[in-house]
């Protein structure tokens, strides 16, 4: 499993102590910082930052997409031990595009 960083679900800069949490608002996806942004257009920029931890396909050291024995692309998918996170198809509603980030939290069960 990989190991999931600060800087990579929130953002180059990112730093936690054991009080605070900070995050770069210049770190975070599609987000244009200034003093009077909305909260939900900080909630937008975490979620587009943190979802590229889960996007994509895995590389090596030097850059090359990993394949599986069959020569498939590897994926983020179930790459992390706890959590997944990824975008849901959008679809129409009264005159909007509905854009769903799905965030799935994973916890060992037994019977």
């Amino acid at each position: 499993m990989l190991q999931l960083t600060l800087a990579l679900v929130f953002g180059e800069g990112a730093s936690q102590t054991a009080t605070t949490f900070t995050i770069e608002k210049s770190a975070l996806r599609g987000l244009t910082p200034s003093a009077s942004n909305h909260p939900e257009q900080l909630l937008a920029g975490i979620v587009n930052t943190a979802i590229q931890a889960f996007s994509g396909f895995l590389e090596d050291e030097n850059g090359i997409t990993v394949t599986s024995e069959i020569g498939e692309k590897v994926d983020y998918k179930n790459a992390y031990n706890f959590i997944n996170l990824f975008w849901w198809k959008p679809y129409f509603k009264s005159g909007y595009i509905i854009h769903s980030a799905i965030l799935q939290t994973l916890e060992p069960y037994a019977d």
